[in-house]
């Protein structure tokens, strides 16, 4: 009978192992389809990270490269109503025989006016300092020239402002070109 019982057992003994090895590999399976799950979550959460944070900087730059775009537009603008403004100074100068005493409220000074007030709205979006500098000091000039009272004063402001003017579009340029660089750089990097 002990070989009987022993035979039983025996026989289990296989049937027993194969099923704690079922057993096993199924908590195996279990664990191993749980942590990468947990993996794969987690790079699809840092996937999506990356993802805002690219487009974040993209509507960074793109929004940088429009202020930039529109500032030089309205300096532009500006320093064209400044050189129209300066020349009906120098036409009434020539029948008054003084500065400053050209009518004002003209188209021009609307058109500085709205200029002047674009280049300020720009110039404060800017993420430059040094180009929020320089348009400063340009604006700076362009009320000096416009609130002249001494032709003297008025044309080494103008020659002031148009040396301020030529800063300014430099720079921005240099601003627009390095954009465009890290923009390209990020297609072929």
């Amino acid at each position: 009978m002990a070989d009987a019982t022993a035979a039983s057992a025996t026989g289990w003994l296989p049937v027993f192992t194969l099923l704690l090895g079922a057993g096993i590999t199924l908590v195996a399976t279990v664990i191993t389809s749980l942590l990468q799950h947990r993996l794969t979550s987690q790079r699809e959460r840092e996937t999506r990270r990356e993802l805002r944070r690219d487009q974040l900087a993209e509507r960074r730059a793109d929004f940088q490269r429009e202020t930039l775009i529109q500032l030089q537009e309205a300096t532009t603008d500006l320093s064209r109503a400044v050189g129209w403004a300066s020349g009906q100074d120098e036409t009434a100068f020539e029948q008054t025989g003084q500065w400053g005493k050209r009518e004002h409220h003209t188209d021009v000074d609307v058109q500085a006016n709205v200029a002047m007030g674009r280049t300020l709205m720009f110039m404060v979006r800017l993420r430059d300092r040094p180009l929020r500098d320089l348009v400063e000091e340009f604006r700076i000039q362009v009320i000096q020239v416009l609130g002249s009272t001494d032709k003297q004063h008025s044309h080494r402001s103008f020659a002031n402002m148009q040396d301020e003017y030529e800063k300014v579009q430099r720079r921005l340029g240099e601003l627009l070109r390095t954009l465009d660089d890290e923009e390209s750089s990020t297609f072929t990097g």
